[in-house]
């Protein structure tokens, strides 16, 4: 069996096989990374959120 044929297919998927699993790793951490970062971010946004909510009702209490 001739493993370097006319077409390239052998070569191309040596090379092309490593770099679209690595480039598959980045998009994975990338997407991991901007959830736990969206949810900081909302976590943040709810609390302050409660904190003016909580103020508006001190506020008309008094």
């Amino acid at each position: 069996m001739q493993y370097f044929d006319s077409n390239g297919l052998f070569i191309s998927l040596v090379y092309s096989v490593p770099m679209l699993s690595n480039c598959l790793v980045i998009v994975v951490m990338w997407v991991v990374m901007s959830s736990q970062m969206l949810i900081t971010v909302k976590r943040a946004q709810l609390r302050e959120h409660m904190k003016k909510q909580k103020e508006q009702e001190e506020k008309k209490d008094s």
